[in-house]
């Protein structure tokens, strides 16, 4: 069983919502190719190239219908560029030769039995040239008819088997076109699919239902990731804001290294959270929740279903014209006329063979006889023969070879002659077939000024990339499938039906589950808290203070005539925000506390009063001291403003009552596994909960505290992942693949269209290279079945002449007194 056929059983088997018509026009294709292809497979292979020259000679050298079907011009004006001399010759000949035996034969046939109408009669006798010649003639006559008979037997089989390539053609055309075939689904398969399609997409379907289902089931993976990433967002735009907000250090002459350094650490937390598996999820939950739900699946169910009409539009059309090929009492209705030689064609082909061979039977007769049998035999002695000495049959014998043999070529003629006519714009036609492509079929519309509407470019395109035989070889390695070649507007663009359904729909869909594979394979654990990135800054924070990296600006202070002198002292340059000095590295970096004590020991009597953590220090200079006095001044309008009234963004979430909420509270229940103080807002979404901090100590303590934000929002996040990782990979996926993709991708890599050409080249071979050139073989052979019946009449009207004039004189001369003779 062939492909083809398994692919129609099991349709017919699942045919639940096809139409009893498609049924019965599919059953129809199905009987019709059985019968008709093996037909077609039994007569043998084709030389296409050789069928291809014998059409060529019959549209002739000037080809004037590929011309007119191709080139500027009207059909009249081709034609007549194309009316050369050998061209009229070689086709309007058997014409000319009809009208020129019709004007012979209407002054000539009264001699038949007209004595006074044969001119010039006298006794001829029976001379032996004259037989040699008549036999001569005869025995062309004689080939002529063997190659008749072979050639009119082939044309009249190619014409049988154009019938039969012709219809298997047509029938497995219309049968891969409905039911489908290897590489395309078929017009009523991917109806009913697309049926089935926007039926699932529908709100309240069991596949809807079911998406839903899970994408609620895992709607905390958003929130996890969403948290872990807002968490990191609140530092960046705090240190952010930090560096450049004047009520912040740059307010003050200082610069934060800290809020400089951090940010290039935060964005390795950020690449390890945005390649995570965790966003991964979150991604594929959202391109699910983008495409399948809401106004984007509503627009893919309406994408779909605007593709059925049409589709059942294309398979009506198809049924209404290329199905009268296969249903009983259409095609098949009229093939008896055509098919074989019982048909009435081949009775009509055989009868005309019957009449030459009948000509043929009465020449060679004639001539027999006129050779043999001219004469009576001669009468007994003593009896007298009152009748001339000649038998009638001679003459009688030579006028029926040459009368029907002249009507026998007068009608060849003029049939054969109208059909080598009719030959050639059926050959140039089907040149034009042949060599059918994209740029051709523009140059025919352009010629004829066709306009094919908006389509026009997508018919060429089908016609190139589908039907054309030069497609295969032209478009190697290319796509053959429908949905990359038909195109349908959309707002205004024109896209394929790939791009509107897959790439737009589909692939993102695809590609964020992928995404999910490529991160789970790309780290050894999926667990992103325990990731050195994270360890690193979560480190950094632990073990520093913002303070301590807050130092004067260099530039600002430099710049100010009130404060410049300071700088020459190297304490009271480096001196931090921080209370306390520090050691970094082989360095002790001082402290605000330091720059007091620095400032006091200038001189004698300096006076330093006040404490570092309220921010309140001051120091009396000793007389005389510019550096103190500089000092002194930064340190009461700038040290101790920065530390008091410095304002920075200390944001935090917000909780579901709308109130600040910090992810460092958060904790796990070990009981329920559940996690408690959760910092989500009331939409169940994660919200910023704007918060100043109104000291520099404050700002420490919530830079700090980064540390247990990051380890709690990440902790969060990964037991997220891990307890929706498979509800996502594997139960959201199985469903949208189950429900969406894998029917679509069933649907559109089942679109090829490799099966036109297949049906383009059958219906060729059929119409054009056996049907046309087994025509054109028959019109010849009319052709040379007239030239043989006008040579038999020849030789027929030679024999009669001798035989005839030989009995009219004899009469003449014993009906005359005068020259009677006294015996015979």
């Amino acid at each position: 069983m062939t492909c083809r056929a398994v692919l129609l059983c099991m349709l017919v088997r699942s045919a639940s919502g096809m139409s009893a018509e498609d049924q019965e026009i599919i059953q129809h294709s199905k009987d019709k190719s059985a019968e008709w292809c093996g037909l077609a497979q039994s007569v043998g292979e084709i030389d296409r190239e050789a069928e291809k020259e014998d059409l060529k000679n019959g549209a002739g050298t000037s080809n004037f219908m590929f011309e007119a079907l191709t080139g500027d011009g009207g059909m009249a004006e081709k034609l007549q560029e194309a009316m050369t001399p050998d061209f009229i010759i070689s086709k309007s000949f058997p014409i000319a030769l009809w009208i020129l035996c019709l004007i012979f034969f209407a002054f000539c046939c009264w001699c038949a039995c007209c004595k006074k109408c044969r001119c010039g009669h006298h006794e001829r006798g029976a001379p032996m040239a004259a037989k040699g010649v008549i036999g001569v003639l005869l025995l062309g006559g004689v080939v002529g008819w063997v190659i008749s008979i072979v050639l009119i037997l082939n044309g009249l089989a190619g014409v049988t088997n154009g019938i039969y390539s012709s219809g298997c053609a047509t029938a497995n055309f219309l049968q891969d076109m409905l039911a489908g075939s290897d590489g395309f689904i078929g017009i009523v398969p991917v109806t009913d699919e697309f049926q089935i399609l926007v039926d699932k997409l529908d709100t309240g379907s069991d596949f809807v239902a079911a998406l839903t289902q899970v994408l609620d089931q895992t709607a905390e993976v958003d929130v996890a990731v969403e948290m872990a990433s807002r968490t990191v967002t609140l530092l960046q735009t705090s240190l952010a804001d930090t560096d450049t907000s004047p009520t912040g250090p740059s307010g003050y002459m200082h610069t934060c290294v800290m809020c400089s350094q951090l940010p290039e650490q935060l964005s390795a937390v950020v690449d390890l959270l945005d390649n995570g598996v965790g966003t991964a999820l979150k991604d594929a939950r959202g391109q699910v929740n983008q495409q399948l739900t809401g106004s984007k699946m509503v627009e893919l169910q309406a994408s779909i279903e605007s593709a059925i009409d049409p589709l059942i539009e294309t398979k009506d059309t198809m049924v209404g014209t290329v199905g009268w090929f296969v249903t009983p009492g259409g095609f098949d209705a009229y093939t008896p006329i055509f098919q074989g030689q019982t048909s009435p064609l081949g009775l009509m082909i055989i009868y005309a063979l019957v009449v030459l061979s009948g000509i043929l039977v009465c020449g060679v007769a004639s001539l027999a006889l006129w050779h043999f049998k001219e004469k009576k035999p001669e009468p007994e002695h003593g009896e007298e023969s009152l009748q001339h000495p000649y038998t009638t049959r001679v003459p009688n014998t030579a006028r029926c070879a040459w009368c029907n043999g002249m009507i026998f070529a007068i009608n060849m003629f003029l049939i054969g002659g109208l059909m080598v006519i009719l030959a050639v714009p059926i050959s140039g036609v089907c040149l034009f077939l042949i060599e059918l492509d994209g740029a051709l079929l523009e140059s025919s519309a352009t010629a004829f000024n066709l306009d094919m509407g908006e389509q026009q470019g997508m018919v060429i395109d089908i016609i190139d990339r589908c039907l054309s035989l030069k497609a295969e070889e032209k478009y190697a390695g290319q796509s053959s499938n429908l949905m990359d070649i038909v195109k349908t507007d959309k707002n205004g663009t024109m896209e394929t039906i790939r791009d509107q359904v897959i790439t737009t729909a589909i692939k993102p869909v695809e590609d964020a589950f992928g995404q999910i594979t490529s991160s789970l394979t790309a780290v050894d654990t999926p667990e992103l808290s325990s990731q050195q990135a994270l360890l690193d800054i979560r480190a950094a924070l632990a073990s520093n203070e913002v303070s301590k990296s807050m130092l004067v600006d260099v530039g600002a202070v430099t710049a100010d005539n009130t404060y410049k002198a300071m700088m020459s002292n190297p304490t009271l340059a480096a001196a931090t925000m921080n209370c306390d000095s520090y050691t970094a590295g082989d360095n002790t970096v001082p402290g605000i506390d330091d720059f007091a004590d620095t400032l006091a020991a200038m001189g004698t009597g300096g006076l330093k009063s006040g404490t570092c953590a309220s921010y309140d220090l001051s120091v009396i200079c000793a007389p005389s001291q510019t550096v103190c006095d500089a000092g002194s001044a930064f340190l009461t309008s700038k040290k101790n403003q920065l530390g008091q009234n410095g304002v920075f963004q200390c944001n935090l979430l917000q909780n579901s009552l709308g109130l600040s909420c910090d992810p460092k509270d958060m904790t796990k229940n070990t009981d329920t596994g559940e996690w408690e103080n959760l910092c989500v807002d009331q939409a169940g979404g994660i919200t910023t909960y704007p918060k100043p901090c109104n000291s520099l100590a404050e700002y420490d303590t919530y830079i700090k505290n980064f540390d247990l934000r990051f380890e709690k929002t990440f902790a969060y996040l990964d037991d997220i992942v891990a307890s929706k990782l498979d509800h996502v990979n594997t139960d959201l996926r199985k469903v949208v693949d189950d429900g969406v993709v894998n029917p679509i991708y069933a649907i559109v890599e089942e679109f090829q269209c490799n099966f036109m050409r297949d049906f383009w080249a059958g219906l060729l071979d059929g119409f054009c290279y056996r049907g046309a050139n087994g025509f054109r073989l028959l019109a010849n052979t009319y052709v040379i079945a007239a030239i043989v019946g006008l040579v038999l009449a020849i030789a027929g009207f030679i024999v009669f002449r001798f035989s005839q004039d030989n009995i009219d004189a004899w009469q003449d001369r014993e009906g005359n007194e005068d020259t009677k003779s006294e015996t015979i």
